[in-house]
C-alpha cells in the first residue's frame, strides 16, 4: 500500500513541477522562447491595428469588388491584400490612412504591405 502512495506522489511532483516548466501556448506556435511572445503580440496588436484600419477602406463601394480580403502574417510581418483587379492597387496604396504603412510588395495576385 505505500508503494502506491508513493507512486501518487511521484506523479503529483512531476505534474506539478511539468506545470512550472510550461511555455507558454503562444511561443510554441510561433517557435519562440516564451521571453519573446510579448514582444510578438506588441507587434501582433500592431498588425492588427494596420488591418483594422484597411478593412473598412476595402469594403467601401470603390474597393469592395477589386479586393478579396486581408491576411496577416504574423512570421513574415506582413498583411497581405487579395487583389482581383490591379486598377485600383495605386489608389489603394495613395489614401492618407495606409500611405505610412506603405512598404508594399506587388505580386500577380496580391499587395503585400
Amino acid at each position: 500500500m505505500k508503494l502506491i502512495y508513493i507512486l501518487i506522489f511521484i506523479i503529483n511532483v512531476t505534474k506539478l513541477f511539468s506545470l512550472c516548466i510550461t511555455n507558454h501556448p503562444l511561443a510554441i506556435l510561433w517557435g519562440i522562447e516564451d521571453e519573446y511572445a510579448p514582444e510578438w503580440l506588441e507587434y501582433e496588436r500592431h498588425l492588427i491595428t494596420i488591418d483594422d484600419i484597411l478593412r473598412p477602406i476595402l469594403e467601401e463601394e470603390s474597393f469592395i469588388s477589386n479586393f478579396g480580403g486581408t491576411y496577416i502574417n504574423i512570421f513574415n510581418g506582413t498583411i497581405t491584400v487579395n487583389t482581383v483587379n490591379f486598377s485600383k492597387v495605386d489608389e489603394l496604396l495613395a489614401l492618407p490612412q495606409i500611405n505610412p504603412y506603405n512598404n508594399s510588395y506587388i505580386s500577380k495576385k496580391h499587395i503585400i504591405l
